[in-house]
């Protein structure tokens, strides 16, 4: 197996950004547990004191929970989209143009070939705010035949065969 690319020095940025979406998705599964059990019951909620009707209770307690599902939704199409690694193998499978494409999260390596590609567009990722610092994050779009949502390459990753790797996808 040859590397062709690979972001892992990039790891500890979206582990934290992740580590922050999973522990709001637990927060907010808590506080919907607590809305079910307790809301009401304090005299500032408007029901004086006494438990709210259950089908308050379970609506808000509801919304809440889905609120938690979203942020799990979100962390595992990052750990689904974002490319930690592109590897050559030297096998019958991926023979000549293809490579293998593997994920920050536990998920298998994806094969792909450069009939696959549909295109990969290069975006700057410059944000700049006033007062704030700047952000200078470039990435590159893969789109893919049959699917919806691109993957996405950190520009910033490491590029160990960039010839190599224009073969299957056109990085300009």
């Amino acid at each position: 197996m040859r590397v062709l690319y690979s972001a892992d020095n990039r790891r500890s940025r979206l582990g934290v950004a992740l580590l922050v979406l999973i522990v709001g998705a637990v927060a907010m599964g808590w506080l919907a547990i607590e809305v079910y059990v307790s809301y009401g019951l304090n005299p500032a909620d408007g029901y004086g004191g006494r438990l709210a009707p259950w089908t308050d209770r379970a609506w808000f307690a509801g919304f809440l929970g889905a609120t938690g599902l979203g942020l799990l939704f979100a962390v595992w199409l990052v750990l689904r989209l974002f490319v930690r690694k592109i590897s050559k193998q030297d096998d019958d499978k991926l023979a000549g143009n293809g490579i293998q494409i593997h994920f920050f999260g536990p998920f298998a390596p994806l094969d792909l070939h450069a009939e696959e590609v549909r295109g990969v567009h290069a975006r700057e990722g410059r944000l700049n705010v006033a007062g704030a610092p700047g952000v200078d994050a470039p990435y590159y779009l893969i789109f893919r035949r049959g699917r919806r949502l691109p993957l996405v390459l950190d520009a910033q990753g490491e590029f160990y065969d960039r010839p190599g790797l224009r073969a299957v996808l056109p990085l300009s």
